[in-house]
């Protein structure tokens, strides 16, 4: 990933939807840019973001989705690096949607999938994505597996092998990430 960051080499951010409040610590070395729902949640979680130095666009896949598509390219054309939640905004829980693939496709960007795990955390239990936000002072790692793609222009984005793929990848980083933690 360091040589696409510093060649500016078009990537996409890949991540678990409930994993997204610890990535917001690299969101300023990365040069993210986050797509966040235009409820009042997306609202507080924008500032929250830009907080960190990300960039924003407002829309979901529910509502619109094509406005902050558009948004995300614009931004990636100015050095920015779409970040993802892959299963969001209303799950189910780690079930990938085609966003990232066409995302991808659009600016010819390399997948990374990213994980977060923290040693200590607290769940937040009735939430559908199972979010957490790590206990002060514990440790707490981000891993990024090997990228995948672009998706090139002919691929269906909504193929069951895209997701697979994304899926094992997921895991690699987490299985990885974990031996961090344990030790």
């Amino acid at each position: 990933m360091r040589k696409d960051l510093e060649t500016k080499t078009p990537l996409v951010l890949a991540h678990w939807h409930g994993e997204q409040s610890g990535l917001v610590l690299v969101a300023r070395r990365y040069h993210v840019t986050i797509m966040t729902s235009q409820s009042k949640d997306g609202e507080l979680m924008t500032k929250f973001v830009e907080l960190y130095g990300a960039k924003t666009v407002r829309g979901s896949s529910s509502k619109g989705a094509v406005g902050a598509l558009k948004g995300m390219i614009r931004l990636s054309q100015n050095g920015y690096n779409p970040s993802i939640a892959v299963d969001g905004p209303r799950g189910p829980f780690h079930s990938i949607k085609p966003g990232v693939f066409e995302i991808s496709r659009l600016i010819d960007g390399r997948i990374y999938p990213g994980v977060v795990v923290p040693a200590n955390a607290w769940p937040f239990k009735k939430t559908w994505d199972r979010s957490f936000f790590p206990k002060p002072f514990s440790k707490v790692v981000i891993f990024w597996d090997e990228p995948m793609g672009p998706v090139s222009k002919g691929s269906d984005v909504r193929s069951d092998d895209l997701a697979q793929e994304l899926v094992q990848r997921f895991e690699n980083a987490r299985q990885k990430a974990l031996k961090y933690i344990v030790g």
